[in-house]
């Protein structure tokens, strides 16, 4: 197992990290379902965000982990940065991508925007967001997520770390208290399963008080 930077040749894995990881454990990817768009429109609006290179939210080539297997596969990978660092929150680089992108879209889904903003956790500013944690079905059960964290964890050094994840994502969940990770809000509204926005109907924010 080999843990490195990401490079430009790992950007269609990281795609398929950020479109699996969002669908947390489930079959509803939420970006098509709050704006009508497909998934391979999305994909390729990824591509195009990432050639913005917007540091400080986690579409940003810089801020990726990728765990390699022995036989030089992309195994895992997460995203990684500090929040707020640049004084503006991830969620809204994200927001104003989002609204750039798919501004026509945007326009027509305040309804469903305004559902997922009611189980929206405002990020805790200085603190390490791990984003996006994918492990490949091939490898899984095999430690490269576990070992891909505690690289982030040393990459960072003495810092306070959080994740976000819908509370149904259970081995998730499981994984992230068991390297120390302790479940500090959660947020919950039903509307969300009626209009089949997430996964699930909760979102709980963990932190860890240091790497």
């Amino acid at each position: 197992m080999k843990i490195r930077k990401a490079e430009t040749k790992d950007l269609p894995f990281i795609v398929e990290c950020i479109l699996e990881s969002e669908k947390s454990g489930g079959d509803i990817f939420p970006y098509s379902a709050a704006f009508g768009v497909s998934i391979s429109r999305f994909s390729q609006i990824l591509l195009d965000v990432f050639d913005e290179e917007v540091n400080d939210q986690p579409w940003c080539l810089d801020h990726w982990f990728i765990a390699e297997s022995n036989d030089g596969e992309a195994a895992a990978g997460l995203s990684a940065w500090e929040e707020g660092k640049g004084g503006v929150s991830s969620d809204f680089l994200k927001a104003q991508m989002l609204n750039y992108f798919l501004k026509n879209e945007w326009e027509q889904s305040q309804e469903n925007l305004k559902v997922l903003s009611s189980v929206t956790i405002p990020r805790k500013p200085q603190y390490v967001q791990l984003e996006h944690l994918y492990t490949h079905p091939l490898y899984r059960g095999k430690g490269y997520m576990k070992n891909l964290i505690q690289e982030a964890f040393n990459s960072f050094g003495n810092k306070y770390f959080e994740i976000q994840v819908l509370e149904s994502n259970k081995h998730a969940v499981s994984l992230y208290e068991y390297i120390g990770f302790s479940v500090h809000e959660r947020q919950c509204n039903g509307d969300i399963e009626r209009l089949s926005l997430l996964s699930g109907t909760c979102k709980l924010q963990l932190l860890r008080n240091h790497g």
